[in-house]
C-alpha cells in the first residue's frame, strides 16, 4: 500500500502500544503478516503508516489555525511536527482542536449513515420476506384458479347433452 493510504486489517490483529501516539491512535500488529499498522478510532480507519511520521492526511493550508478556541494556541517543536496546548487544561494534542471537531463530526454523521444502513438492511430483508410470502400465495392463487376451472370444465362438459 502507498503512504497514507488505508489497510485492511484482521480482526486478530494485537494492540501494541498506545503511548506517544497522538490521541485517538493505537498501533497493531497483525498476526498474519507480522506488519504494525496504525488505527484511527475517530476515523474508523487503518493506515500502514505511523502518524508521527507522516504529516496530517487532510490539506493543512486548507485550514484557518487563526480559528482555533479560546484558550488554544498553535506551536511547533524543533523537529517542525506542529502540536496544540490547551490552556484551559493544561493539555498538549498533536491533533488540531478544530480538526478533532471535524473529525468528531465526521464520526458522528459516518455513524449516522451505519445506522440508516443497519435500518435499509433491516428493511430489504423484510420486504425480501414478504416478496417470498407473496410469491407463495401468487402461486397458491395460480393453481386454485387452475383447479377451479378444471372442476367448471368438468361441470360444464358433465351437464352437456352428449
Amino acid at each position: 500500500n502507498a503512504p497514507g493510504r488505508p489497510v485492511v486489517a484482521t480482526t486478530e490483529a494485537v494492540e501494541v502500544r498506545r503511548g506517544s501516539l497522538p490521541e485517538g491512535w493505537v498501533q497493531r500488529l497483525d498476526p498474519r503478516t507480522k506488519q504494525f499498522f496504525y488505527e484511527n478510532h475517530w476515523l474508523g480507519l487503518s493506515f500502514c503508516t505511523d502518524p508521527r511520521s507522516t504529516p496530517p492526511v487532510a490539506d493543512v493550508t486548507a485550514y484557518k489555525w487563526t480559528d482555533l478556541p479560546s484558550g488554544w494556541h498553535r506551536f511547533v517543536d524543533k523537529n517542525d511536527f506542529v502540536y496544540y496546548i490547551n490552556h484551559h487544561n493544561h493539555t498538549s494534542h498533536w491533533e488540531s482542536p478544530t480538526l478533532m471537531r471535524q473529525v468528531k463530526l465526521l464520526a458522528a454523521v459516518k455513524t449516522h449513515y451505519t445506522e440508516l444502513n443497519e435500518c435499509l438492511q433491516v428493511e430489504a430483508q423484510t420486504l425480501k420476506q414478504k416478496r417470498v410470502v407473496l410469491l407463495k400465495n401468487r402461486d397458491e392463487l395460480q393453481r386454485l384458479t387452475a383447479q377451479r376451472d378444471a372442476m367448471d370444465k368438468q361441470s360444464v362438459a358433465a351437464s352437456s347433452p352428449a
